[in-house]
């Protein structure tokens, strides 16, 4: 039988119990999304242990749109889910290559509100190409408020890339990638350069000069005018690194390093990818990067993009057994490791 002491002692437990959940329940309703927000933000620039203390952050954005790549149901022809399963390998080689050594944040479009400060863009009230446009934007503050490194979800990776980012630490500069350029006016340029720096893959210290300026500059254009076509925004944003570059305001990687360019200096094209015939690539290159939106958009080749995982590496396209390379080096726990990247 309990005694008087321990009954006491019982119901006094319980009744703290009972007060630290009402206060704990009280506080949790009473913080608004915006404090939850700051929150986040405040970990992150503190490099608080749960956001990977001593580690630069790896920012891997994924767009999830509606589409009809594949159906949840005959009736249900669409879903915002991402569909394209080949992404699943190349997030992985990414995890796989540079989990140790950088703190993997997977985000989406959801995420800018969540990180940046001034963010006020409802992002599913917008449109393309404006949300292409604001999703720029959103990638350039967030590698300007916190540093890191962005990569396309699609780079199939081989090498960690911490030494990129280091070499902007030594140098207290961006390092931005190439791609093939598509987008510069002819009228503008005395020769059209075949490649042009990319914001699509970049690499900065937190706070950097350089990212803040093209992170004001991305932002001015929208308060200048509309843009309807996602060229005249690109063709903008690309002279603007085009004259930082020149200034030698900031270092661009060669595309070579991220299969963007052959060893001999001619662009490599989705059509190349899909070829059987492998690409002249070198040897020591950071990954390659896929180009989704256009694979997305060529009916030629979208039937790529809803392949299974084991399909993408097994069919005879270039670009499969640039997958299966990835795969085979990491062929025993190629799976995504949930302490090595956080989902904001």
């Amino acid at each position: 039988m309990f005694n008087t002491k321990n009954v006491s002692f019982y119901l006094t437990s319980l009744a703290i119990l009972v007060g630290a959940s009402y206060i704990a329940n009280n506080l949790k309703q009473r913080l608004e999304p915006n404090d939850e927000y700051q929150l986040i933000r405040e970990y992150i620039l503190n490099d608080s242990p749960l956001y990977g203390a001593n580690k630069p952050k790896l920012w891997i954005h994924t767009e999830y749109a509606t589409n009809s790549r594949q159906w949840k149901s005959f009736q249900s022809r669409n879903s915002n889910e991402l569909n394209q399963p080949y992404l699943h390998i190349t997030i992985q080689s990414i995890i796989k290559e540079c989990g140790d050594h950088f703190h993997i944040c997977l985000i989406d479009d959801d995420s800018f509100a969540k990180l940046v400060p001034e963010w006020k863009f409802d992002m599913d009230q917008v449109a393309n190409p404006h949300k292409k446009h604001y999703r720029d934007v959103g990638l350039l503050s967030i590698l300007y408020y916190y540093g890191g490194v962005v990569a396309p979800n699609s780079m199939i990776c081989y090498e960690n890339l911490k030494p990129l980012y280091d070499n902007c630490l030594t140098n207290k500069k961006a390092c931005l990638g190439e791609q093939v350029n598509k987008s510069l006016d002819m009228m503008k340029q005395n020769s059209q350069p075949l490649f042009i720096p990319s914001i699509h893959f970049m690499a900065a210290p937190k706070q950097n000069e350089q990212v803040g300026l093209l992170k004001d500059y991305a932002n001015q254009l929208f308060k200048s005018g509309h843009f309807t076509h996602e060229f005249e925004f690109s063709n903008r944003i690309g002279h603007k690194c085009l004259e930082m570059k020149r200034d030698q305001q900031i270092n661009v990687l060669c595309g070579s390093y991220t299969g963007i360019k052959t060893n001999k200096g001619k662009p490599v094209l989705l059509d190349d990818l899909m070829e059987e015939s492998m690409i002249d690539l070198r040897k020591d290159l950071y990954g390659i990067i896929i180009p989704r939106d256009e694979l997305l958009l060529r009916t030629k080749h979208q039937w790529f993009a809803v392949l299974s995982e084991d399909e993408a590496i097994h069919t005879n396209a270039c670009v499969s057994k640039l997958l299966f390379k990835a795969v085979h080096k990491h062929y025993q726990t190629f799976s995504v490791e949930k302490q090595s990247a956080m989902t904001l």
